[in-house]
């Protein structure tokens, strides 16, 4: 005979994984302030920015915050807000790649140090985004919006965007540190699903 209790022990245990998938994630707006630079809508774990560039250009950022893999639903520009928008970037994410070693000696020895001579200590990490929750924030010119949960190798911290008004630039960064001693390394980073076919112009820009 089959145990009753058991079956709805079971159905109750579907029942609160299926509410906890369906729970967005969570947005704290504490710090944002509407103006007329600005503005962020919500639907679901989508979250949008729209805000006027170089000569008034409506720019669009939408984050998709259900899926890190395509976390850049859309970056987009119009000739308004309400108008249809040409695609620039769709279903897109940053990535990294850290590689990292050991300094050894004192402080002043650091300098002369060099980590890649020992192979064997070097450890290579590619970044993984988990995303929990986000953070929108402004001020007078910016827009910034911080997600946690960014994983370098031994490094953590934020995936940060930043917009500013007037401006067609989007500036995006990972804002991480860790606590392990003595580490040195370096990373690349690039854009996933980033197609420039469609680009008229592309320039680099290093510092």
């Amino acid at each position: 005979m089959k145990n009753p209790s058991l079956r709805c022990l079971f159905r109750a245990a579907l029942f609160l994984i299926a509410q906890c998938a369906a729970l967005a994630v969570d947005v704290d707006m504490s710090k944002f302030r509407g103006s007329t630079d600005f503005s962020v809508s919500r639907a679901g774990d989508e979250l949008t920015m729209d805000w006027n560039g170089e000569g008034d250009l409506a720019l669009r950022l939408k984050l998709n915050l259900a899926a890190a893999d395509r976390i850049i639903a859309e970056l987009s520009h119009g000739a308004a807000k309400d108008s249809p928008h040409k695609v620039i970037l769709q279903d897109a994410a940053p990535a990294y790649w850290a590689y990292i070693g050991r300094r050894h000696g004192t402080w002043e020895d650091s300098y002369f140090d060099n980590p890649s001579s020992r192979p064997h200590e070097i450890s290579q990490h590619f970044s993984k985004l988990l995303i929990e929750s986000a953070r929108v924030e402004s001020d007078a010119t910016r827009l910034r919006i911080a997600i946690p949960g960014l994983w370098m190798g031994f490094f953590y911290g934020d995936l940060v965007f930043t917009l500013y008004a007037g401006s067609n630039l989007v500036r995006q960064e990972a804002v991480v540190a860790t606590q392990e001693p003595n580490i040195a390394y370096y990373y690349d980073a690039w854009l996933t699903h980033c197609n420039t076919n469609q680009l008229n112009r592309l320039l680099w820009a290093e510092r």
